[in-house]
């Protein structure tokens, strides 16, 4: 005989919510007046969400070894029922209006929840009909009409932006679905061919090509033979610095707490470029690299990995002045001016923490 004890477990989980001497997460939703701040524990986000396991996967602790995650998406009232559901696994719905467990079940969706978006959604259907009939509706003129009303029964006749009698059809349809929609056929119209113009492919990087980004991909999965463009395992997401800035902050802002960072710059006035290579959050490994292409030539690259694991990455609290640094002076990208280009702050030279130097000049 098997004894199951769900309501105690429950409860015990439920109250463990309320204790946030062992909480390791805070996590913002809401913004401004609305900002709120939850405090949970990372065993229990993990094990109950494969999107929370995958956040804080990518999140570098603070310096008080709390992990923040920020989503000013989430309404806070919304999030504190999500939460509650997380640790007791229970969803009261019996006096929740039907406009916040829509938001929940569409909430608990993108989070990954499957089993309580798919519950609320059967509920929504079989007991709230025709308010998801009206939200159709609603939705169809607000597409259309931003500061129309909340609630359906308060739009005017200025705010029924539809023809009259496509107006009277969509109420007979989803208001009144035993009525027949009356057609109207309306005459064909001469459509004149538009001349498009034609398509142009933008480039893959102004840096690297895609045969660069092969031959990288490679040095990641320490494969002794390059890869082909058409065969590359990795799709690399551009950061482009002409566009997004060459700013130390702009780096970090964008970069900071992503796992799988490529760094590549070119020297000024050459083809060569020069890179390097982090696998984790921004944190030290062995699974580093730097590696240059001498005038862009594939057959002239050198690839260096990390030789003292300690020193494989370098770091400052300066980060207005301090871009990344790989190793202590191997590669390293600073400005005091807010971009890269401006002065000659940057460097790459040999100090002993990777297996051998990516440049046969210090210019």
């Amino acid at each position: 005989m098997t004894f199951k004890f769900l309501s105690k477990l429950s409860q015990d989980f439920s109250e463990l919510l309320n204790d946030k001497g062992e909480c390791n997460v805070i996590i913002e939703v809401g913004q401004k007046q609305n900002k709120k701040s939850f405090h949970a524990h990372s065993a229990i986000l993990r094990y109950r969400s494969s999107y929370f396991n995958k956040e804080l996967t990518n999140t570098i602790p603070s310096d008080d070894n709390n992990k923040i995650i920020i989503k000013q998406y989430i309404s806070a009232q919304i999030f504190e029922i999500l939460l509650k559901y997380i640790y007791g696994g229970i969803i009261n719905t019996e006096n929740m209006d039907t406009r916040t467990m829509y938001d929940l079940m569409i909430l608990a969706d993108k989070l990954e929840f499957k089993e309580l978006s798919k519950k609320l959604e059967n509920h929504l259907i079989e007991s709230k009909a025709p308010w998801l009939k009206n939200e159709r509706i609603r939705n169809l003129g607000t597409a259309q009409n931003p500061i129309l009303p909340e609630k359906l029964e308060e739009w005017s006749d200025e705010n029924k932006i539809l023809d009259k009698r496509l107006w009277n059809d969509l109420k007979q349809h989803f208001i009144l679905p035993d009525h027949p929609v009356e057609p109207i056929i309306l005459p064909s119209r001469l459509v004149l061919k538009q001349e498009l113009p034609e398509r142009v492919n933008e480039p893959f990087s102004i840096v690297i090509n895609e045969e660069h980004a092969s031959m990288i991909s490679s040095w990641i999965d320490e494969q002794t033979t390059s890869y082909s463009s058409r065969n590359n395992p990795y799709k690399f997401q551009l950061i482009r610095g002409s566009k997004d800035g060459l700013a130390p902050t702009t780096f970090w802002d964008i970069c900071d707490g992503h796992a799988n960072t490529i760094v590549v710059t070119k020297v000024k006035g050459t083809d060569e470029i020069i890179g390097g290579f982090n696998p984790l959050a921004w944190d030290k490994t062995n699974k580093s690299f730097i590696f240059s292409f001498k005038d862009g030539n594939l057959q002239n690259s050198i690839l260096s990995r990390v030789k003292n694991e300690n020193q494989a990455l370098w770091y400052s609290d300066r980060k207005d002045l301090c871009g990344p640094y790989f190793g202590n002076l191997e590669f390293r990208l600073e400005s005091g001016e807010s971009n890269f280009t401006r002065n000659k702050q940057n460097q790459c030279l040999y100090s002993n923490s990777y297996e051998k130097s990516i440049r046969t000049t210090d210019d």
